[in-house]
């Protein structure tokens, strides 16, 4: 399952490599400490959720923009130019008597490309949008999709909150228990050292021997059990706060370029 989610098989230098999971539960170093101020505004500013709503929510604004420019009035103004080419024969009456003067389409070529009758103009219009329902029903669609994003984003701010501020109250709770199955290991080790030296000085008995390495076991189990709810509960919490893949130095190529 990991395989397929992560792609491995998709690589041919990956595919032949074997997927070593194992980690040992018992955490190393000093337990990670935050606190709920801390993490809610590391969350805030790197949950992807609310980074892909804000880009929303711009998105919204831009459409917006463009239905409230469509209740406005519209001014366009153009030019243009053109070259024309007369073709056929000319008949030149500036002497007299009157010469024709022959003419084809080379004639016609050559007049465009030197701009020997050119043509201008210009055009103007306005479009007063009086009464224009479709572009106020555009702009009430946008309004509309902006609040609806503007709630989204409200209630996934919300959502991480809380799932921050649990995860963090787990965190710390986790710690407690581990504490707890330390404390309880080791009185339990005391005890069975304890009966074991007396029946070695056969002052004791073998039952409360076995009892003691029952319990000691049992303390044991425990122990690894609020081990891995601690990792568990830290695991959560680099969840809330984003920063579960830096930890495990995993990084998402962006698909932009």
């Amino acid at each position: 399952m990991l395989r397929e989610l992560i792609g491995a098989d998709l690589d041919p230098y990956t595919a032949a490599l074997d997927l070593d999971l194992t980690e040992n539960p018992e955490p190393q170093g000093q337990l990670f400490t935050t606190d709920v101020a801390t993490a809610l505004t590391q969350a805030l500013a790197h949950r992807p959720e609310l980074d892909a709503l804000r880009l929303q929510l711009a998105n919204d604004d831009t459409g917006v923009r463009l239905a409230r420019n469509g209740l406005r009035p519209d001014l366009e103004f153009g030019l243009n130019y053109a070259s024309n080419g007369v073709g056929g024969p000319e008949l030149n009456s500036s002497v007299t008597p009157p010469v024709l003067i022959p003419g084809g389409f080379g004639d016609a070529l050559s007049q465009n490309f030197r701009f020997r009758f050119p043509t201008y103009g210009f055009s103007l219009n306005l479009n007063l949008p009086v009464r224009n329902r479709a572009a106020q029903a555009a702009l009430g669609q946008a309004a509309v999709t902006k609040r609806t994003d503007l709630y989204t984003l409200r209630r996934q701010q919300q959502t991480i909150r809380l799932d921050v501020v649990n995860s963090v109250h787990q965190l710390e709770q986790s710690k407690l228990s581990l504490e707890a199955s330390k404390i309880s290991r080791d009185t339990t080790q005391k005890v069975l050292e304890s009966e074991q030296r007396k029946y070695e000085l056969g002052a004791g008995d073998i039952f409360k021997v076995l009892e003691a390495q029952g319990e000691l076991t049992q303390a044991e189990v425990s122990q690894v059990q609020a081990e891995i709810g601690y990792q568990l509960a830290l695991t959560a919490v680099r969840h809330a706060t984003a920063e579960l893949l830096e930890n495990f130095r995993v990084q998402i190529r962006s698909l932009s370029h």
